[in-house]
């Protein structure tokens, strides 16, 4: 895998956070089994319940900007979505060699950039849980473009705020509609993490480059 992606033609590494630094076990346990079970307890309605009324209403904004905005579900649900997620926060754990891996980069004079979906209260919130800020130029929310990291919208607006050569960037993300929509926008070279969740099986591949941890990665 190391060979096959060529490091001297790459200045720009663009990396998702949730499934690709992080461990998206964190996530899926938030979602699918903490805010149904706050939520389901207010209402006086069993887990099982809480979960069939809520599933539709996640299902619904799957890959919107809304889907991501922690005010957006404050909204929604009449919880304190960030005061929740910081409850459970001993789940966020970093994915393996992760640090190792932006270490080499770094070494390499490489520009390394997170680019999320996330919204900026939770990019912080794992930010001071990890530490991990200090390895990157530039930490970006697709909140502060206005679109989503599956919407083509996303790369351009960053691209004018953020100018890069597509033609020389690797992204590393779990989601493949939005590793189709970097390569879409034209970025050379998408790697898709194929283990985000630690606690659920790999992910099948869907392209060239796929990869289970970033040791694989490492010379």
């Amino acid at each position: 895998m190391t060979n096959s992606i060529p490091w001297s033609q790459i200045d720009t590494v663009l990396f998702d956070m949730d499934g690709t630094l992080l461990d998206l076990h964190y996530d899926n346990h938030f979602w699918q089994e903490y805010i149904p079970l706050v939520w389901g307890e207010r209402e006086g309605v069993s887990l099982d319940e809480a979960k069939a009324i809520l599933h539709p209403k996640f299902v619904q904004h799957y890959g919107s900007l809304q889907w991501y905005c922690t005010d957006f579900w404050s909204e929604q649900l009449d919880l304190d979505v960030i005061a929740l997620k910081a409850d459970i926060n001993h789940l966020i754990n970093i994915r393996p060699a992760v640090e190792e891996f932006l270490l080499w980069l770094k070494q390499q004079g490489k520009a390394i950039w997170l680019t999320t979906n996330a919204h900026g209260n939770v990019l912080d919130l794992k930010m001071a849980e990890t530490g991990l800020a200090k390895w990157f130029d530039h930490l970006l929310t697709s909140h502060q473009f206005g679109h989503a990291k599956e919407k083509q919208a996303f790369w351009h607006a960053m691209q004018e705020q953020f100018p890069f050569d597509p033609s020389r960037t690797i992204f590393f993300d779990d989601s493949i509609p939005v590793l189709r929509s970097a390569q879409d926008y034209g970025i050379a070279h998408v790697v898709q993490m194929l283990h985000p969740d630690s606690k659920r099986k790999p992910n099948t591949p869907n392209f060239e480059l796929a990869i289970h941890d970033f040791d694989e990665l490492m010379p």
